[in-house]
């Protein structure tokens, strides 16, 4: 199982900065969350646990699966319970064309930022998208990602960052020669 090698998730407002950039929350509500995180900073704290708790149970599970195996029980019992919790929160709402998804009190509690996250992640280990996972080939990366190419042959997590970085070092070693 690989491990984080840098954690980026020290305080809440990493988190919240991670959820802005990823396009989870908008500008609005990352400035009302970092601000209800200042005056309940131990919710915060709770919550940027609960984060990075889920972020390696559901990391576990995906490994798993890129790796043909059953996810261990208690890694999907989290999955599931960071699922659950965000469903309770997810409702219909009429929109311009018809009904969209949306979720309620969002702007109260500071771990709704990660409920799309989990509305994300409950799609995807339903589907058959699932066969399509894969880990990045890239030297100590270990993210794993969806394969959407046309022949299912991707090898790293993007290639501006471990594919450029594995040709690199690659076109290196060739020039370099037999030692």
């Amino acid at each position: 199982m690989s491990r984080v090698l840098r954690e980026k998730l020290r305080a809440y407002e990493d988190l919240v900065a991670w959820a802005r950039h990823a396009g989870l929350v908008g500008e609005k509500e990352s400035r009302a969350l970092a601000r209800r995180a200042a005056r309940q900073p131990v919710p915060a704290a709770g919550a940027l646990t609960r984060a990075v708790a889920g972020r390696e149970a559901l990391h576990s599970v995906l490994t798993a699966l890129t790796e043909g195996r059953t996810p261990r029980p208690a890694d999907l019992a989290d999955v599931n319970a960071e699922i659950a919790a965000a469903r309770q929160h997810d409702r219909l709402v009429p929109t311009g064309d018809g009904l969209g998804c949306a979720f309620v009190d969002a702007e109260s509690r500071l771990e709704s930022v990660l409920w799309p996250v989990w509305r994300a992640a409950s799609r995807l280990l339903a589907s058959g998208d699932v066969a399509h996972l894969r880990r990045c080939g890239g030297e100590d990366c270990g993210w794993i990602f969806l394969d959407q190419s046309r022949n299912h042959t991707r090898r790293w997590c993007t290639m501006e960052d471990c594919g450029n970085l594995s040709k690199v070092r690659r076109f290196r070693a060739r020039r370099q020669g037999p030692s």
